[in-house]
């Protein structure tokens, strides 16, 4: 069971016609590099085709082809239906009627929370939602940095100590999405800053503002790697 229940390994880019298929070796460990990866395999993953080409006795890569194709199906089989099996016992929902993930994780929130979401006619209010969208530039683009302290090389004292840090920030887009939303009886309203620092993350009624933003110019340098508020636009001059 080991031998199948594990990635395989395969010489993608040296099987470049249909007359390899008909060899009756399996190709030497430097045929398994990857291009695209600029990376080969490890010793043991070719120690672990190998015992795969011998266990089933495999007579050419064709076989071999065929048997690497299978095993990888058949895995990924198993762990779907498992996901399936999971789905339909959690959500009475089967993501086999699904095209998409995001489709399916739709309906599961409108089942599970038996919200009634409003049909949003208003095309003024439509564009002024879609216009309030962000997302996309979620790093800094420095291209260099140094970091100046104790623990670093030529650590200059006269300076002020810097650091570099590294940060992973995972599921943004997902943990959005658990936070309270808008989802109905939407209506313009006179504009206003009344009230507004009496509403907070989980209040019951929300407001969406359009505002014109100044950023003053002794802040451009030292947000430049990563501005606050970015937006999809051409900016003046440009072009």
């Amino acid at each position: 069971m080991p031998l199948v229940t594990r990635n395989g390994v395969y010489p993608y880019e040296y099987t470049s016609s249909w007359s390899k298929l008909d060899e009756t070796t399996l190709p030497p460990k430097t045929e398994f590099y990857s291009s695209l990866t600029e990376t080969s395999i490890e010793e043991d993953e070719y120690e672990h085709a190998i015992k795969v080409w011998n266990h089933f006795n495999c007579r050419s890569l064709g076989e071999y082809s065929d048997l690497y194709l299978k095993i990888d199906i058949l895995l990924l089989a198993d762990v779907f239906e498992n996901f399936r099996v999971i789905c339909i016992s959690t959500y009475k929902l089967d993501p086999a009627h699904y095209f998409t993930a995001p489709g399916f994780s739709f309906d599961c929130m409108l089942k599970y929370t038996s919200i009634k979401l409003d049909l949003l006619s208003d095309y003024d209010m439509l564009l002024l939602i879609e216009k309030g969208i962000r997302g996309g530039l979620t790093q800094a683009s420095m291209r260099y940095g140094k970091a100046n302290n104790h623990r670093t090389p030529h650590h200059d004292e006269s300076k002020s100590n810097t650091r570099i840090v590294y940060q992973d920030c995972n599921n943004l887009y997902g943990w959005a999405m658990t936070q309270y939303l808008p989802y109905g009886e939407f209506k313009w309203v006179e504009p206003s800053l009344n009230g507004l620092n009496d509403l907070n993350d989980t209040s019951e009624i929300g407001r969406i503002y359009e505002v014109d933003i100044s950023y003053p110019q002794h802040l451009h340098d030292e947000h430049n790697d990563l501005p606050f508020l970015p937006y999809n636009g051409i900016p003046h001059l440009s072009i």
